[in-house]
């Protein structure tokens, strides 16, 4: 048997095994830049270019949203989805803190914006006990 096929088999390996390194190099960098805000040290290279990731690169690297921006807009997207259910609906962590109520709730219960926090068994429990 000839040698030939196996080191055309040996540099085949060889190339995946690079570009998947690369590849690992460039999500890496990508979760760095979208978790720390920081993109210095940039993949670069032909097969990034080849790829067409410099526009992906250049997205991540446009982007500017902190973390209070994201918490704002993910709280509007919940409150325009809970706002208009007619049905109550309460959200409450696992130290039973009431974290979010739509309108239908606030109404059921009278709560307001200052008891966003607090337990909800003292909450819950003197509204419907005085009704």
């Amino acid at each position: 048997m000839s040698w030939i096929p196996w080191m055309i088999l040996a540099i085949g390996l060889g190339l995946v095994g690079w570009c998947v390194s690369e590849l690992g190099h460039c999500l890496r960098w990508c979760r760095r830049s979208l978790l720390s805000g920081g993109t210095e040290g940039r993949p670069q290279g032909w097969l990034i270019r080849w790829l067409s990731l410099d526009d992906l690169f250049t997205a991540i690297e446009g982007r500017t949203l902190t973390e209070e921006e994201i918490r704002s807009a993910a709280a509007k997207r919940v409150d325009a989805l809970l706002a208009p259910l007619t049905d109550a609906v309460l959200v409450v962590d696992a130290q039973d803190r009431l974290r979010l109520a739509n309108p239908a709730a606030n109404a059921l219960f009278g709560l307001s914006d200052a008891e966003l926090g607090a337990s909800i068994v003292p909450l819950c429990g003197a509204r419907i006990s005085s009704n």
